[in-house]
């Protein structure tokens, strides 16, 4: 979940036991679309969103689908909230 020296390796762990319970609890698996695509070469082109290329490949299914984006990332939830996408922020 976390990029090496982003964060703790003990708080990586909790953070893993917690997204094993999230996706336990309810889990859809979606497939990409070629347009999901399209969305996101846009964002990321945008530098000041802070946008990587697969997060913004998952903002833009969560976009398409009118799903909410979950996100323990205060970075990602703030580009994903400014695209539009309802944004769940965990911890």
């Amino acid at each position: 979940m976390a990029r090496p020296g982003d964060i703790s390796a003990g708080l990586h762990e909790e953070e893993l036991t917690r997204f094993d319970r999230l996706t336990n609890a309810r889990l859809a698996v979606e497939p990409v679309d070629t347009t999901d695509f399209e969305r996101p070469s846009r964002w990321v082109a945008e530098y000041r969103s802070g946008l990587r290329a697969d997060d913004a490949l998952h903002v833009a299914v969560c976009a398409r689908l009118n799903a909410r984006f979950y996100a323990a990332d205060a970075a990602l939830a703030r580009a994903a909230a400014e695209f539009g996408v309802v944004v769940r922020r965990v911890a």
